[in-house]
């Protein structure tokens, strides 16, 4: 990897970071997959070349979020504040 595609990829992480956090409110809080859900997503065993970032990229919209409770999410009434 040169330092222009690490930059470049850096930055595709950091827009994805910005823009999940300007639309965390629109996510329903609790996760929404059963137990097991996800691994039943992933592949069995791990891939034997490595993939080009833009398509591993995606995966977080696909395959992570559906599995996440959105702490930061203004909808979110738990214990403690999870936001400083």
């Amino acid at each position: 990897m040169t330092p222009e595609q690490f930059r470049k990829q850096g930055y595709a992480v950091i827009d994805w970071i910005a823009d999940y956090y300007e639309r965390v409110e629109t996510f329903p809080v609790l996760s929404q997959v059963a137990p097991g859900d996800i691994r039943a997503m992933l592949p069995a065993d791990p891939p034997e070349q490595g993939e080009p970032f833009d398509t591993i990229l995606p995966d977080m919209d696909r395959v992570v979020l559906p599995g996440l409770t959105h702490w930061q999410s203004p909808g979110f009434f738990a214990f403690f504040p999870a936001n400083t």
